[in-house]
């Protein structure tokens, strides 16, 4: 791209506004390298995964429409290569054996797509708010904008040129619009910041020193990627919500005996009267009569909550115990950091009421070394919160926590049973190595791999889709398992859809369905089809739902690979032509299993009639509770007459 010049293009892939995508509007030269693509793979051998490095060229296989496209080696771990799409600005996981090289003719033609992020906004002194992400996707995607490229620069990760751009969409300039959504660093807007009384007394005493300064932000805690530290767990809620204290007791007594010294000064009420959530101050902690330094959370009247950053323990104070924060304590960094337990996403699980306890057990008054794993910003508190793993005298405490996880259900299906329509039609069971083309140009539409459970096997499991005792659906309690699936279907359901797949797909057939509740991807089969609205179950949950054509993608074989993380239950010792429930035994068995670990063993299996899945009949224990024999008592027998009835009408 050519400095200052303006170019007509299209965003292809957004992640947020300081980096995204685009390409130039000219189909033709799309085209070309796409169609040289295909017919190129025919072509070439396998390449040998020793050969490729990151930043070397090739051809990749696209999962998500099984369509060749030139890339670029990101990263490689074992037979796995992370690839960059060069022509979209995508990025996808791609197996060794999906993965040609790159002929002379399709090296020729320059990557159609080139990185960008926007101008004016450098990251180093400042930090997006949590809406910019989204409202910039919607900004800039589907729509022609014109791109001047005012600075270039190299992305470090992936070794290709970045430009600065500024942007043009319907005549709005979106550099000057997303501005609102940026909050600058407190080094870059501190002289601004300054609020004075120029008749105190204080002025004399304190210029260079207490100067009424309020910031937003502190200097940032240096804490990269898979660093490790030691800590102290120094404020503990529960394992996502945590504070730990650098052991470097040094600098705590230091920030302490400054804060005690500015905490003594004059107050000043105007600078009262510019604290907001977010700002910085000393506050007077009721319970020692010390000062300390917080961060301003809420504001009722003249009382302030606050959050202490070198402890993570709250409080509320009045106006009148807090003090403007002098510049030499702004610029040491927070004692303390906002943690989480890595590996446990709140939206897809949650604690049992044991977990709190003994979490607190672990950590208290004892050495922790803690590695970052990732960062976010809390939506409440406006500081960085770290996901962490902790290591505890030998023991890791994110394994040690997995016993009090609960997996979460995307919803559960109504406890007073499924409708008969909304039962799977479709054949799981079918080995997925029975493929159905439809044509040479269609998708290839495998199924999933069969699961695989024993005869007289117990493990343990939790109930995630409870319609009555004969037909509720169990969940394995491998997380790993569970988030890798999500992940995986995330990433494939961003895919653009392939229509062609839509119009293939029928009852029994696998997809990936978005779930309107939540907007979030998750492996479904198609049970039903009407028009271009199909029913679904959720394969690895059990509840169903009905989407529209748009709503659903292609599976690709890496999900195929992975067995369904749920299956069909049925309560071993109720035979349906000899009996039938009460009408409150519903409700108790629902309450029995729901949100509860169960030791479930397999005692026989056939195929569900209507279904066609496999159904386990099992015996379940709860908290030592046989819930088989507990349910005796809501189990109505036929007489023989009836019995005989319900036997003829099977028979039929």
């Amino acid at each position: 791209m050519d400095q200052n010049k303006i170019t007509e293009a299209y965003a292809t892939c957004i992640v947020g506004p300081n980096y995204f995508w685009c390409r130039q509007t000219n189909p033709e030269d799309l085209l070309t390298p796409s169609k040289l693509a295909q017919t190129a793979e025919l072509a070439q051998q396998v390449v040998c995964l020793k050969t490729l490095k990151p930043g070397s060229p090739c051809l990749a296989l696209y999962s998500c429409d099984n369509q060749w496209y030139r890339a670029q080696v990101i990263r490689t771990t074992d037979h796995m290569l992370d690839v960059l799409f060069v022509d979209y600005g995508n990025e996808s996981k791609a197996d060794i054996g999906n993965v040609r090289p790159l002929p002379e003719s399709l090296l020729k033609a320059a990557p159609q797509a080139f990185l960008c992020s926007l101008n004016g906004f450098d990251e180093s002194t400042g930090s997006w708010d949590d809406n910019a992400c989204d409202d910039f996707y919607n900004l800039v995607v589907d729509k022609p904008l014109k791109v001047t490229a005012m600075q270039n620069g190299t992305n470090s990760e992936l070794g290709v040129s970045q430009y600065a751009v500024k942007i043009e969409c319907d005549d709005t300039d979106i550099n000057g619009l997303m501005q609102k959504y940026w909050r600058s660093s407190f080094k870059e807007h501190a002289n601004s910041a300054v609020v004075r009384s120029e008749t105190s007394p204080q002025d004399a005493q304190t210029e260079g020193k207490t100067t009424q300064t309020v910031s937003k932000r502190n200097v940032n805690t240096s804490m990269s990627k898979n660093q490790t530290v030691t800590v102290y767990g120094s404020c503990i809620s529960e394992p996502h919500f945590f504070w730990c204290q650098y052991s470097n007791t040094e600098d705590l007594n230091t920030v302490l005996e400054l804060a005690q010294e500015a905490g003594q000064a004059q107050q000043d009420m105007r600078f009262c009267e510019t604290l907001s959530p977010g700002s910085l101050c000393l506050a007077l902690f009721p319970s020692d009569n010390r000062w300390y330094r917080a961060r301003v959370t809420q504001q009722v009247d003249d009382v302030f909550h606050v959050v202490f950053i070198d402890y993570g323990n709250e409080a509320e104070v009045e106006k009148e115990n807090v003090r403007a924060l002098p510049r030499h304590l702004l610029d040491i960094p927070p004692q303390a950091l906002l943690c989480c337990l890595g590996g446990f996403n709140k939206s897809e699980g949650s604690w049992t009421d044991k977990a709190y306890d003994d979490f607190y057990s672990l950590l208290v008054d004892k050495p922790l070394t803690l590695t970052l794993l990732s960062v976010e910003k809390h939506s409440e508190n406006g500081v960085p919160q770290y996901f962490v793993e902790i290591n505890c005298e030998g023991l890791l405490v994110n394994t040690a926590m997995q016993k009090y996880w609960k997996p979460a259900t995307v919803k559960c299906a109504s406890k007073e049973g499924l409708p008969a329509e909304g039962l799977l039609q479709g054949s799981q069971t079918e080995s997925k190595t029975n493929q159905d083309c439809v044509s040479k140009e269609y998708v290839s539409i495998g199924m999933y791999k069969e699961a695989t459970i024993s005869q007289n096997m117990t493990e343990t499991v939790y109930a995630s889709c409870i319609a009555e005792p004969h037909y509720f659906w169990c969940q394995h309690t491998i997380t790993e398992d569970l988030n890798k699936v999500l992940e995986l279907a995330q990433e494939a359901g961003q895919a653009h859809q392939n229509t062609r797949f839509a119009e293939t797909l029928g009852p029994g057939r696998p997809c990936l369905a978005l779930f309107s509740s939540d907007n979030r991807w998750y492996r479904a089969q198609v049970t039903r089809r009407v028009e271009d609205v199909f029913h679904v179950v959720f394969i690895d949950y059990g509840n169903e739902l009905e989407v529209d054509i748009n709503g659903v993608r292609s599976v690709p074989q890496n999900l195929l690979e992975i067995a369904p993380l749920a299956f069909l239950c049925s309560l071993n010792g109720f035979e349906k032509s000899k009996g039938s429930w009460a009408d409150e035994g519903y409700d108790d068995f629902y309450s029995l299993l729901v949100d509860k670990p169960l030791r479930l063993t397999m005692v026989t299996m056939e195929n569900h009639s209507e279904a066609s899945v496999p159904q386990y009949y099992v015996d379940v224990e709860c908290e030592g509770v046989v819930v088989n024999r507990l349910m005796r008592k809501y189990w109505k027998k036929l007489d023989a007459e009836e019995t005989s009835v319900e036997n003829l009408k099977s028979g039929l």
